[in-house]
């Protein structure tokens, strides 16, 4: 499932933002039960004639399949629950949420990922 969204400023006292972290893994389970992945991708849209910056949202399982058939408005729910739970993120770059982990991190592609330097490899032992 992708779903292009607009995201909103978000305040929160800092103990509700510490809940909507405590239950985002829970609240997405209901939302999308398959779910491993969320990417949050930022895309500059030009639809109205005005450059605005919307979001992609995509939800993947655990065999990295997106999900498909998933009601109208779970995607901006998904965003919104991400966003409540991370207000300080960088939402002008790709974010991803992984189920396993329950944390938001800077999505980086396969290009952009640091390579070990040659002295760090260690062969497992």
């Amino acid at each position: 499932m992708s779903t292009v969204i607009d995201f909103h400023a978000r305040k929160a006292s800092a103990r509700r933002r510490r809940r909507h972290v405590t239950q985002l893994r829970y609240r997405l389970h209901l939302l999308v039960p398959d779910a491993a992945t969320v990417l949050v991708t930022p895309v500059l849209s030009d639809t109205e004639g005005e450059p605005r910056l919307r979001h992609l949202v995509t939800v993947r399982d655990f065999a990295g399949q997106p999900l498909r058939g998933l009601p109208a408005g779970t995607g901006a729910r998904i965003a919104a629950l991400l966003q409540g739970a991370h207000p300080t993120a960088d939402w002008t770059r790709p974010q991803t949420w992984r189920a396993d982990e329950g944390r938001l991190v800077e999505y980086l592609p396969l290009a952009r990922r640091p390579v070990p330097a040659p002295g760090d490899f260690r062969p497992a032992s």
